[in-house]
């Protein structure tokens, strides 16, 4: 046993709870870190019915509706990856005061944001073109563009589903498997289903539950190797008695989201 300060014998399952608890659940770290802020759920792809891209220059909009976090961006980046082209975060405020970018295929992210006489003139040049826009938008932007003369394509993304998350979260969970340890941690549907329900159909909300959730598993599970250990309580516990976030007091204890260790 390594010696801690002032000569104290500190068991070595301590010592590796401070240094990574999730080597208790077999794993390098938590699966559900975001690479990508903006864009959480792309990695591993989940095939929602949409993978396959349009093609360039085909004289068409194609937008893609959802809920905010629904994957729209997610299905714009997958896109791009195939077909290349542009890819366009449009702002808030007046820096949206800006002619879109129209290209063989371009990718307009948040394009309810721009304003109508540009959008009417970048359909209009899109016609002219023959060019293929993608957009992610919150509203229909497929009249402007039919008396434009695009084609368009309307794909209404469905609500995020347990399954749908389990799998995503069973792919995350397999990348960062220690080889050399069993994984412990899998996703039960009960507990997708509750993180289903308190997303709000948002896959951006749900990853970060299921990085809470993956964080207190992680903290658990590493207390529970240690000898003669009592448990603590888990953080969404202690958050029922009035320790913790007081901004989660309303969410739903019993949902065991809250406990949140590092990462």
């Amino acid at each position: 046993m390594p010696l801690g300060g002032h000569g104290l014998i500190i068991p070595k399952s301590m010592v590796y709870l401070d240094m990574n608890p999730y080597t208790a659940l077999g794993l390098r770290g938590n699966p559900f870190v975001a690479t990508d802020p903006t864009n959480p759920v792309t990695d591993p792809w989940i095939d929602r019915g949409w993978s396959a891209a349009s093609p360039l220059q085909s004289r068409q909009l194609v937008q893609f509706i959802g809920v905010p976090g629904s994957g729209k961006t997610a299905h714009l980046k997958h896109w791009q990856a195939q077909t290349g082209g542009p890819y366009c975060l449009h702002p808030t405020g007046w820096k949206r005061f800006k002619l879109p970018a129209v290209h063989r295929i371009t990718y307009w992210d948040e394009a309810n944001r721009i304003p109508f006489i540009l959008l009417v003139v970048a359909f209009a040049w899109a016609t002219l073109t023959r060019a293929t826009i993608v957009a992610a938008t919150h509203t229909e932007l497929s009249q402007t563009a039919r008396l434009l003369g695009l084609r368009v394509n309307t794909i209404q993304l469905p609500p995020l589903a347990p399954e749908m998350l389990m799998d995503w979260a069973s792919g995350r969970i397999q990348a960062v498997r220690l080889p050399d340890r069993d994984c412990t941690l899998t996703l039960p549907q009960a507990q997708a289903a509750a993180i289903v329900l308190l997303a709000n159909g948002s896959w951006r909300e749900a990853a970060n539950q299921l990085h809470i959730w993956a964080a207190d598993c992680a903290r658990q599970s590493a207390l529970n190797a240690l000898p003669n250990q009592k448990h603590l309580p888990s953080i969404a516990s202690r958050t029922a008695t009035g320790v913790g976030n007081p901004s989660q007091l309303q969410q739903p204890i019993s949902l065991l989201l809250l406990g949140r260790v590092p990462a």
